[in-house]
């Protein structure tokens, strides 16, 4: 189906086509919201991970490759991510490279039978192990021939497996067995590492499928932090969303406050966490190897703010604004740190997302704004305000859905057909007012016939809630 933004009546496809704007001041059930894309480099993972909250804290099997462990260390991108969020999409830009195998058994002429390989790619596979010990165990052919085959990562033992025979391993989670058609017994004991994984290289290649696969994936929010060419990649492809495939998405790109549009936000500063030098950080050692080591860990500082920004965007509701929102608690400061007012209203009016320290010298989010900050009659100052973008999101993503599921090649354009769309779209505004996004007072939905006979027209007026920011406070002592 055919969707997305109109500006003329001129569309060919079946489909739903929506015009969103802002006036002059003069002038169904909701999606459920809370999964975040990150687009990364990572020692291990298939080119899109799908990860669940829930996988997360018991360290189940959708989270392959990325064990508990990786949620909980601080110097790790995820730890910034997954408190915030449902569910966590990760795109590896570095796809590709060699999986870490071992040999575990081989023939008399010292061919390999029996192979332990990595299921993913990648330097991460480089950490398992494979221990054998003989095991009395089982009846008949194999009596006294059972073994424990445990498969270990950095020493701790992830999977283990009762087998009287080489043909019974079953794969796991970090790993598969590789069979030829005649196996040996299986050595009393034995330990071997995998060895031999590498990474692939972030490529351009990598990024165009990670992007194709996630336009039919539903989420809501991604966050990248890389090279310029790259957020001009994404740039484009969050507008071709947003208006011409009816998917409203928004991306945290790092330091891109030029793409001046509601469905791009963009911090500027890195978090120093835990014991950071952040005056190391902030200012790169003279000798060439410690400024390139600087820079990569800067780099990996940008990335944690874009996570955790992508990640509480994707989780809020839609009735939810994260002005002043505390960042995570190990992060200690802030690159570059803005204290000036002048310095953060500047900011502010170029569209980027900045962090400061509030009364309590708690650093937190100043304003949660998106890049927009070139206004028009058709986008006006509220378009730039994350929370009324969620909402107008929620709005346009549920009338898309509804469009889709019950009414096109399904109802006629008569009165009866049009008043039933009608009564859908207050069901979704209604449903809107009920949590405290939109406004109960001038509302209004008009549904009527195009100028020919498979079109529809809506126009809906509706009020976005914003959230308290400005308190102007007028005191008056009397004598």
């Amino acid at each position: 189906m055919a969707a997305g933004s109109f500006i003329f009546e001129n569309k060919l496809r079946p489909g739903c086509y929506i015009q969103v704007k802002g006036v002059p001041k003069a002038s169904a059930n909701m999606s459920e919201r809370g999964t975040v894309v990150i687009l990364m480099n990572s020692d291990s993972g298939g080119l899109i991970t799908e990860i669940g909250a829930n996988d997360i804290l018991t360290g189940s099997s959708s989270a392959k490759g990325y064990p508990l462990s990786m949620f909980t260390d601080t110097k790790n991108i995820l730890n910034y991510v997954y408190p915030y969020v449902n569910k966590i999409i990760i795109g590896r830009l570095n796809y590709g490279g060699t999986s870490a195998s071992a040999v575990i058994l081989k023939d008399e002429g010292s061919n390999p039978t029996l192979t332990a390989k990595a299921i993913y790619d990648g330097t991460f596979g480089n950490n398992l192990s494979v221990i054998i010990k003989a095991e009395e165990l089982g009846e008949g052919k194999y009596k006294g021939k059972g073994f424990f085959v445990k498969t270990s990562l950095k020493g701790g033992v992830v999977d283990e497996q009762n087998v009287q025979s080489p043909e019974e391993l079953k794969d796991n989670d970090y790993l598969k067995f590789v069979k030829s058609e005649s196996l040996a017994v299986l050595a009393s004991t034995a330990a071997v590492d995998l060895t031999g994984g590498t990474n692939g290289e972030e490529s351009p290649e990598n990024l165009t499928k990670i992007l194709s696969r996630l336009t039919g994936m539903s989420w809501n929010t991604l966050g990248f932090c890389g090279k310029d060419e790259n957020k001009s990649v994404i740039d484009s492809y969050i507008r071709n969303l947003r208006e011409n495939k009816g998917k409203y998405r928004q991306a945290v790109l790092f330091n891109n406050g030029t793409s001046d549009y509601e469905g791009i936000i963009s911090p500027y500063q890195a978090f120093a966490v835990d014991d950071d030098d952040v005056d190391w950080l902030s200012y790169p050692n003279s000798d060439e190897g410690e400024e390139g080591k600087r820079t990569a860990e800067l780099r990996m500082r940008q990335m944690f703010a874009v996570s955790f920004v992508a990640a509480i965007t994707a989780g809020s509701d839609v009735n939810v604004s994260n002005t002043y929102a505390p960042v995570p608690q190990n992060v200690i400061d802030v690159i570059p740190a803005v204290e000036e007012d002048e310095e953060v209203e500047l900011e502010l009016k170029s569209g980027l997302f900045t962090f400061t320290h509030n009364s309590q010298n708690r650093i937190v989010i100043e304003k949660d704004i998106n890049t927009l900050h070139t206004y028009t009659q058709t986008r006006t100052a509220p378009f730039s305000k994350n929370r009324v973008i969620r909402c107008l999101d929620e709005l346009s993503n549920t009338k898309v859905m509804i469009w889709e599921e019950m009414f096109i090649g399904k109802i006629d354009n008569n009165v009866t057909g049009r008043n039933l769309l009608k009564s859908q779209i207050l069901t979704i505004i209604q449903n809107l007012v009920k949590v405290g996004a939109l406004s109960d007072s001038d509302t209004t939905v008009v549904v009527e016939p195009g100028d020919e006979p498979d079109k529809v027209r809506s126009y809906e007026t509706v009020r976005p809630i914003d959230s308290m920011e400005q308190l102007y406070s007028y005191v008056t002592v009397l004598g």
